[in-house]
This record gives structure tokens, sequence and C-alpha cells, in this order.
């Protein structure tokens, strides 16, 4: 379980987090959403410890933050940021970095790692790009071949930021099939997304956030059915049964 007590965090000048307290459960998906600047993604990188808090604490299984180290974090936590560089590198290359937590000191790959990375790029469709530079890949490949690399990492607990990103409507469809599969084996998912209908068809929790404040969290449905996200978004919302799946929309006023 990760907990977040009275969390305020941004940059200089600039608080985008105010005392925000919520907890995120294990083995499940929780889904991030509200309008551009509201503190999405500064929420997930105080989560990782990449942005110092202005104040409050952060547990993980009732471990603070602060008390593990840097390689311990990273084998249990695994980020995919919104923005990266596109580095001079092979795709295998790039996806085997994902297993540098848990190498030795010799930095050598062992079978158990190969497999691994075999493993990511399988289940993320980019084995037949393993040999190709990330400078020749589209923007939808190359946010299957980051996502493989955060696979690789094999750790308990994901953090996406907008995992969708440069993918088409049914390759986003297909990453969050993946995600749900992975989450399937037992991993915790926090993602943030920016698709609405998306996130609630494919959470378990959705935690709404306005102005670097919680405006709900809960189960998906108890959340949507609240209008809370369609107040904040300025949208009307409606849940329908398509083909036995439920299926939430959000349209113009």
């Amino acid at each position: 379980m990760i907990e977040l007590r009275h969390v305020t965090a941004g940059y200089p000048g600039h608080l985008v987090l105010e005392d925000v307290s919520l907890t995120l459960p294990s083995g499940k998906i929780t889904a991030l959403i509200g309008p551009n600047g509201c503190g999405k993604t500064t929420l997930l990188r105080a989560a990782c410890g990449l942005l110092p808090l202005a104040g409050g604490q952060i547990f993980f299984g009732g471990r603070e933050l602060g008390q593990f180290r840097r390689r311990e974090f990273a084998r249990l936590v695994a980020l995919l940021p919104q923005t990266r560089d596109v580095p001079a590198i092979r795709v295998e290359q790039l996806v085997a970095h994902g297993r540098y937590p848990h190498l030795s000191f010799g930095r050598d790959l062992t079978q158990a790692d190969r497999e691994k990375i075999r493993w990511a790029m399988e289940v993320t469709g980019t084995t037949a790009l393993q040999n190709k530079e990330l400078s020749q890949l589209s923007g939808g490949e190359r946010q299957r071949v980051y996502l493989a690399m955060t696979l690789s990492q094999d750790t308990d607990i994901l953090f996406l930021d907008e995992p969708t990103t440069y993918l088409d409507i049914g390759q986003k469809y297909e990453m969050l099939e993946l995600i749900a599969r992975v989450n399937a084996l037992g991993k915790t998912v926090v993602m943030v997304l920016h698709d609405l209908s998306l996130a609630f068809s494919y959470s378990h929790q959705v935690l709404v956030l306005e102005q670097g404040k919680i405006a709900a969290q809960g189960e998906a449905q108890p959340v949507f059915d609240s209008g809370v996200p369609a107040r904040v978004f300025g949208v009307s919302s409606q849940r329908i049964t398509l083909d036995g799946r439920k299926e939430y929309l959000f349209l113009p006023h």
C-alpha cells in the first residue's frame, strides 16, 4: 500500500500539491485524472522521490520513502515518465537498462536477466524492433519500447505517466489491455491518463485532482456516478453498457 500523508510539493516559487492525503491500494490499477496543471505528474514525481517535499510524508508498505536506499527503491518502484530523451541506442540495449537495479557489481547480465528482457519485449510487441536504433522508431513504437524497459525492471509497483501518449485509438486499447495483464500478475499500477473513458474502463480506483487537491477518490464507478469528474472537466457524462461491457462517455454540455 502506498500512502501520502499531508503532502505538499511543487517547484521553486510554485507549490502544486497542497496538503494531499490519499491511499493507493496494492495490487490494483489506480488512474490519476484531472485538468492540465492540477498536479498529476507532480504527485508521481514526489512519490518516486524525484521531487523534494515541502511538507508531509510518503510511505510504501508502512515504510517512509526516505528510508529506502536508491537501488532498493528501484527494485520496488519503476517509473515511466511522460517525456523522455531519445538516446543513440538500440532497442534491446535500452530495454536492458531496466535490469540495472538487479545487477551485481560487475554489471553483467545473467541468464535470468536476459529472460526478463525477452519477456518484456514479447509482451509489448517490440521483439522485432530489438536491433533498431531508437531514433528510427515512430512515437508509438518508442512508447512501447520504454514500457518494455519499465517492465524489465520487474518491480512490484509501476508508475506510468501518460502511457498512451503517441498511440492511436487501437494502440491505446492494446496498451491498456497489456497494463491489465501486468496488473493481473500482482503488480500495483498507478497511471496518469488524459483519456477519461479509458481511465474509468480500465481502473479499479480513480483519483480526481483539482488545483492541487483531491476532488474525489475511490472505486471507479462510484467516483464516476458522483459527477465530480464531469464537473471538474466542465463536461457531461453518461455510463452505458455496450456488448455487455460498461463504457464511460464524456461529452460537451
